[in-house]
């Protein structure tokens, strides 16, 4: 619960200083600058990062206040009345490298600590009773990394793919892989879920990987449903 509510007040935190902008004289003139070069335009209005950033952190907010977002504290204790869901990773063979696979092995252990039994398929083993969820690692522009990803990949079941956002917090985008992804016919079963993962702390813990978690949750809950 402590950290959960302390969660909560660097989310509002996060907001004000959006929100108060030249206002806050808390802030030091370079914060201040780096808070109104990010989220304002030069009118002087809210921009989309701004918005998008607002509307991430209330959306968490709530879903803190409903005991929604999977934890550190409570994840490894974390059940469904189904028992324990089962999924199964497939890593392209074209992105079958170190990085892929330590980011591999690092999210099939981070699903196991969420109750979650995640297995590596290569293509010849993907099963057909299992829901699926494909890896792509941001190693360049968004749209060329997914295009070679999924090159040639055929899945007429909906599936997501996790985008894996190379880097610390703060280097993390703002608006998410899923509205900046140029629409295909290839892309038409596949969700775009943004995850950050690097070399020094795996999956950590940050706004963007608990919304990872839950929205993969969900998507499994609803196969199993």
């Amino acid at each position: 619960m402590a950290k959960q509510n302390q969660k909560l007040l660097e989310l509002v935190d996060c907001n004000l200083s959006i929100l108060e902008g030249n206002e806050n004289k808390q802030m030091t003139g370079r914060d201040a600058s780096s808070i109104r070069e990010r989220y304002f335009d030069k009118e002087g209005h809210l921009n989309e990062n701004a918005l998008a950033k607002l509307k991430a952190n209330t959306k968490e907010m709530n879903n803190i206040l409903q005991g929604n977002i999977p934890t550190p504290e409570n994840s490894k204790s974390s059940t469904t009345t189904k028992g324990v869901m089962k999924c199964q990773l497939y890593i392209p063979e074209k992105l079958n490298h170190t990085s892929a696979n330590a980011f591999g092995n690092c999210f099939i252990r981070t699903l196991k600590d969420a109750s979650i039994k995640c297995q590596e398929a290569n293509i010849s083993s993907l099963s057909k009773e299992l829901p699926l969820l494909v890896t792509c690692p941001l190693t360049g522009r968004l749209n060329p990394c997914v295009e070679h990803a999924l090159q040639g990949f055929k899945w007429k079941m909906p599936y997501k793919v996790i985008i894996i956002n190379l880097g610390t917090e703060t280097s993390l985008p703002e608006l998410p892989s899923s509205i900046k992804i140029e629409p295909k016919p290839a892309y038409q079963n596949a969700e775009f879920i943004d995850m950050a993962y690097n070399d020094d702390n795996g999956i950590y813990d940050c706004p963007m990987n608990n919304e990872a978690l839950l929205k993969i949750k969900q998507f499994l809950e609803s196969k199993t449903a």
